[in-house]
């Protein structure tokens, strides 16, 4: 399955075509993508891919394993994602900090936790995965990815051979698969904790007045600014901040996590494509 976006709006500047964006948002293009995986009908979906995979799906939309046990020693819960626009079911550290990720990076356009599963018949026998999650990127592309502790875990045989039919289904429909060790979700440490104080910003709220005002600034800044600068012009004291926090996971500005958050960190703006979903609802 191939993701077919366009170019840039002509004509506009990354801050009109973003207030455009404001204006109207569109639909998911994420949900577009996975509906076309699902049947009419009630119940789960499926969709052949090979003789011997399938993948399977809920056609609401809803996660394939919103249950939680409690069968495993391992946190687990709900994230309420302010980009996703829902709940999402998490089984573990390594997949909450994969969902905060998703939700801060700005390349990362929609996400979901969970959305469904893929069979396959490995020399005669059935095997089943069920993805940690799927995410659509701002250049087109689909990624399922697979947070593990280590990555050592991945040398065990059979698991290596189960790894190696998810992407060989993923490159089928076009997507691209991932793993992500805990290495690479919390380090370097800096950045996770800067990823971390941003998402716990994502339900503050902000109107397109406020948002006109940040790209309003910073484009009169040449196209890059302050996050002092910028909190400064949105609104007085730490609202402003938290707002210009906010506008990160909404995919209006992007913020230099490098280095620990401070008043000096540099901010962007994020030029969006047409047909992506504005940062209201």
């Amino acid at each position: 399955m191939n993701i077919h976006t366009t170019d840039w709006q002509n004509g506009q500047s990354p801050g009109q075509a973003i207030y455009g964006e404001l204006k109207s948002p569109a639909p998911s293009l994420l949900d577009a993508v996975l509906e076309r995986l699902s049947k009419p009908g009630k119940g789960v979906g499926s969709r052949p891919l090979l003789p011997s995979a399938t993948v399977v799906l809920v056609p609401d939309g809803s996660a394939i394993r919103s249950v939680l046990t409690g069968r495993r020693v391992m946190v687990t819960g709900f994230y309420n994602s302010r980009k996703a626009g829902r709940a999402l079911p998490y089984e573990g550290m390594n997949e909450l900090a994969l969902l905060k990720h998703c939700e801060v990076d700005t390349t990362v356009i929609d996400y979901r936790s969970q959305p469904f599963r893929f069979e396959f018949v490995i020399e005669g026998a059935k095997r089943i995965y069920i993805a940690d999650c799927v995410r659509l990127l701002d250049d087109g592309t689909v990624e399922v990815i697979e947070a593990k502790g280590r990555l050592r875990q991945l040398l065990a045989p059979d698991y290596a051979e189960k790894l190696d039919a998810v992407r060989d289904a993923c490159t089928k429909l076009g997507w691209r698969f991932r793993v992500l060790s805990q290495k690479q979700l919390f380090e370097p440490h800096q950045v996770y904790a800067n990823v971390d104080r941003i998402q716990s910003r994502r339900m503050v709220r902000f109107d397109q007045i406020d948002a006109y005002r940040a790209i309003e600034h910073v484009e009169r800044q040449g196209g890059q600014t302050t996050l002092g600068s910028l909190a400064d012009v949105v609104a007085a004291g730490p609202r402003g901040l938290a707002i210009s926090q906010a506008m990160m996971v909404r995919r209006l500005v992007k913020i230099d996590l490098s280095a620990r958050l401070s008043a000096e960190n540099r901010v962007s703006l994020i030029a969006h494509r047409p047909g992506e979903r504005g940062v209201f609802r």
